[in-house]
């Protein structure tokens, strides 16, 4: 694998652990964040299982439900809420 690959696979894993705790953080469900954004829970399960991806438009609706800033998902770890 070259170094391109590498730094693309890390930055998958975080974004896509940077999707599921910023859901956790907004305490949603996969199927309240389903219906919420007009897709099957099927999608986010595949989304979160590093299965697929979601497309650019989905994405910058996630944002807005999570209410996350889109650049936040590749800058670092989103921090867990503490209520």
């Amino acid at each position: 694998m070259i170094e391109t690959d590498i730094d693309a696979l890390k930055y998958k894993r975080l974004f896509v652990d940077n999707l599921i705790m910023a859901r956790h953080n907004r305490g949603l469900t996969q199927i309240e964040t389903a219906k919420a954004l007009g897709i099957s829970t099927g999608t986010i399960g595949a989304i979160e299982a590093r299965k697929s991806f979601p497309k650019f438009n989905l994405f910058l609706k996630m944002c807005k439900l999570y209410e996350v800033e889109p650049c936040r998902f590749l800058e670092g770890r989103i921090i867990a809420r503490v209520d």
